[in-house]
């Protein structure tokens, strides 16, 4: 495995989310690498992500490159890095096992589950809108990053092209019997 090289600072995540600055950073600085590793890896795939973390540590990364972690990538990376990180602030890992963290103060308290994951789901939705971003650029521009379109070699994390899972789609079928669907015909259709 490559040496791994964080593609935004602690400085830039509080810059660029909603994340308290007191937070401590050794909460923040594995996030960064596990959403670079897990999310900004699945966006890019292997060898592009590879290429610009290869440049980034060599110092030398520039132009097509830069302007693409820059404008695309660092942003994206800030919000997933954002995403991760809400568990790591609600529960710590002990060696007692996981413990949900509390306040001393009276003035604030935790949130509730509801609260919680409707947080989480929204901080989601916005990385995945700028997951989107980084596709639409990259397609858009094929020649600027030829390494987005190649695959050396076998078992290598190729880029998911598409941001948002649905489900799963099937093709329009007409089902004719005798059940009704809401309400309906006794033909109806499955549409995806």
């Amino acid at each position: 495995m490559a040496i791994i090289a964080p593609l935004i600072t602690t400085e830039y995540m509080f810059k660029w989310t909603t994340i308290d600055n007191n937070i401590d950073v050794s909460l923040i600085n594995p996030n960064i690498i596990i959403a670079g590793d897990v999310h900004i890896q699945d966006i890019l795939g292997e060898q592009l992500y590879f290429k610009i973390m290869a440049d980034v540590i060599a110092g030398s990364i520039g132009g097509n490159y830069q302007y693409l972690l820059n404008t695309y990538i660092q942003p994206a990376l800030a919000q997933y890095t954002h995403y991760e990180i809400m568990f790591d602030l609600r529960t710590r890992d002990t060696n007692k096992g996981i413990l949900e963290k509390t306040t001393d103060s009276k003035v604030s308290t935790p949130s509730k589950d509801s609260e919680f994951y409707a947080k989480v789901n929204h901080i989601k939705s916005r990385a995945d809108r700028y997951n989107q971003r980084v596709r639409e650029y990259i397609i858009n521009n094929p020649n600027m990053f030829p390494e987005y379109f190649t695959q050396i070699g076998i078992e290598r994390i190729t880029p998911r092209r598409t941001t948002y899972f649905s489900g799963v789609a099937y093709q329009s079928k007409t089902i004719m019997g005798d059940r009704k669907c809401c309400g309906g015909p006794t033909g109806f259709q499955i549409n995806p």
